[in-house]
């Protein structure tokens, strides 16, 4: 997966959701260290949020 194949969105809790980041890839492949590849593109303001983050498989 090439860093432009994916995007992390962060957002506020809301009535109905928690506070949280999604990172989306694009196309059905599975991810091998797609976690170390988005890792740099992460502020430093995001960085405990990302490091608690529970990736799916």
């Amino acid at each position: 997966m090439a860093l432009g194949a994916a995007a992390a969105t962060r957002f506020e809790r809301s009535l109905v959701t928690p506070a949280g980041m999604d990172v989306i890839g694009r196309g059905p492949d599975e991810r091998p260290g797609a976690r170390d590849r988005v890792s740099p593109g992460i502020t430093a303001d995001d960085r405990t949020r990302f490091d608690s983050l529970t990736w799916l498989g």
